[in-house]
């Protein structure tokens, strides 16, 4: 990769190109389609296109036909591909890759992207775009080099760096600041990362929008009817292959509602996720499990979590609309291994279901289902074994469990752990009593909820201003701007951790006024790291990430709800994650 800062950039060429022309970015606007703020940015330096996106594209377009006007033997595709090159310096992967490979580098060397961010005199919020994917550096071959001149630096005079270093980039023997500087360089460029970069997004994305309402309302919930058939047989029956495991699973759910029996429902899969191929299976088996939880059954899940993190979130994010439901609890077994072969199981009161399959060859397995006898017997053994050797994969907090939730929120904030916070509403522990007596006032609440606000505010205020005497929070916000004084425009109060009975909207004078007084208590605290960035991209949620293992994801809305994440893997995945950020 050049490293030269006089070869010709993205800007340049543009730059050239309009020069030549003379058009104003009023003129080229119009000719690209393309907005005069985003021209701007282009010429001056602060993004570039996607090598290969529509907008590179429709700029190309412009420049052409402008040109073909003025008499210059422009084609559009020799102009596309003269401002393409400037975009590609080097790489051999994508972008997105380059992107998730400098921040796999800097997960794996524990350096923060504020920590390289002052170390190279970038903007921070410029690096978190950089390390999103969405901004490319407008010199992307100068911005590699100092990157990478930063880890050589460290590798050089940091002898633990320097093993972990040579440890991630395979170096066989110690070796000189080029060799580094050359080592990461290569490894940002050309290293085909595996990583699945919308696992953690897709996630958060279905908790932000899922409305419990609209999901019962989908399935009809409140006029779902018991199956009118039940499978006949003695007391076993086999299913084969994938199809037969599908029958499997329905005809084990059929038995478990048609029986007198209330027993929890315990779980078991670490078949892949793609076993159960047909649409109309996954419809037939959410309304099954909609009539399960009509009963009243529980529904206990253990988790396979010895899969590529994909998978382990996509299987969680399937259960989205059953943990909303409060009946269904996530588990996973801690020493659960990987052999040749793959195992499912179900047991309730009524019913069995177990098999196995050779790894990667699902169509040789074989289910059993169970309805009576010892062998029924056997399974329940198993179910409450497993059960009482699995962790859960996280907790869930709703309305009914808000005590519960207040005092574990009470309990991580006196634990002394640096955390990371990411959300679309301003800390309500920032506001003064002043601001937050206005609010109520206006909003003339009763006065046991609005008491209950004051109290919490208080609390919330001595939690954080002990955690920031010994330990560093960062607070990523994404801000309002406030155009008018609608509540439809406003956000709401960030009132979640009290699960509120409704929402109640800022004013755009009482926004501003917690903006300000939120920068001023970040002023007055140190510890506190205040990034009013447009990186979150999801409303109506939030999420907490902590030092010592824990993620705290919370919905704000339809229904409120927390969950509590402990699972190392899946911990690690958020701490790393880098939100989407919205385009503006």
């Amino acid at each position: 990769m050049s490293t030269d800062r006089h070869a010709p950039s993205f800007q340049g060429k543009l730059s050239y190109y309009l020069d030549a022309l003379g058009a104003t970015y009023a003129v080229m606007a119009k000719a690209s389609g393309l907005s005069v703020s985003t021209l701007s940015r282009y010429r001056n330096g602060e993004r570039v296109p996607a090598p290969e996106g529509d907008h590179l594209k429709s700029l190309a377009h412009g420049i052409a036909a402008l040109g073909a006007g003025q008499g210059f033997a422009w084609t559009e595709e020799g102009v596309y591909y003269s401002l393409a090159e400037t975009l590609n310096e080097g790489l051999l992967v994508p972008y997105k890759t380059y992107a998730a490979n400098l921040r796999a580098l800097l997960s794996h060397l524990s350096v923060k992207s504020v920590t390289l961010a002052r170390a190279l005199a970038y903007d921070p919020s410029h690096v978190s775009r950089i390390l999103s994917g969405t901004r490319r550096p407008s010199e992307l071959a100068e911005f590699t080099s100092e990157v990478a001149g930063y880890f050589a630096g460290r590798a050089e005079s940091e002898p633990d760096f320097r093993a972990t270093l040579e440890d991630f980039l395979s170096f066989s023997s110690e070796t000189g600041t080029a060799a580094y500087k050359d080592g990461v360089i290569a490894y940002l460029c050309t290293h085909q990362s595996s990583e699945d970069e919308n696992a953690v997004g897709t996630l958060l994305f279905r908790l932000a929008n899922f409305d419990l309402v609209d999901f019962t309302r989908s399935l009809r919930f409140d006029d779902v009817h018991l199956p009118a058939s039940v499978p006949h047989f003695r007391s076993i029956k086999a299913y084969s292959g994938a199809k037969g495991m599908s029958e499997g699973e329905m005809d084990f759910l059929k038995l478990t509602l048609l029986s007198r029996s209330q027993e929890d429902v315990i779980a078991y899969s670490d078949m892949p996720m793609t076993l159960h191929t047909d649409s109309s299976f996954h419809k037939q088996w959410m309304l099954a499990m909609a009539m399960l939880l009509k009963k009243g059954i529980r529904f206990r899940v253990l988790h396979d979590l010895n899969r590529p993190l994909s998978e382990i979130l996509l299987g969680i994010e399937s259960y989205v609309p059953l943990y909303m439901t409060g009946l269904v609890s996530a588990y996973y077994l801690p020493s659960a291994e990987k052999s040749v072969f793959l195992h499912h199981f179900r047991v309730s009161g009524a019913a069995a279901l177990e098999g196995s399959a050779p790894a990667g060859r699902i169509e040789n397995g074989r289910l059993y289902l169970y309805k009576s006898g010892e062998e029924l017997a056997r399974c329940h053994r198993i179910g409450m074994d497993l059960l009482s050797r699995a962790r859960p994969v996280m907790e869930m907090y709703r309305a009914d469990r808000k005590a519960e939730f207040r005092a574990y929120f009470k309990a991580s904030y006196q634990r002394a752990a640096s955390r990371r916070m990411v959300g679309d509403s301003l800390p309500l522990t920032t506001m003064s009593e002043e601001t937050l007596d206005g609010i109520l006032s206006r909003l003339a609440l009763p006065a046991a909820e609005a008491e209950e606000i004051r109290l919490f505010h208080r609390e919330g205020r001595r939690l954080m201003d002990a955690t920031l005497a010994k330990s560093r929070l960062e607070w990523i916000v994404l801000p309002w701007k406030a155009e008018s004084d609608s509540t439809q425009e406003a956000p709401a109060l960030p009132l979640a951790y009290l699960f509120p009975a409704a929402d109640y909207y800022y004013t755009a004078k009482e926004y501003a006024r917690h903006l300000e007084e939120t920068r001023a208590y970040a002023r007055e605290h140190p510890n506190l790291s205040l990034s009013f960035d447009r990186a979150p991209a999801f409303r109506n949620l939030s999420y907490t990430v902590t030092e010592d293992g824990e993620v705290l994801i919370s919905k704000g809305k339809s229904p409120t709800v927390h969950f509590v994440i402990r699972h190392p893997v899946i911990v690690n995945a958020f701490r790393h994650y880098i939100p989407p950020l919205i385009d503006e």
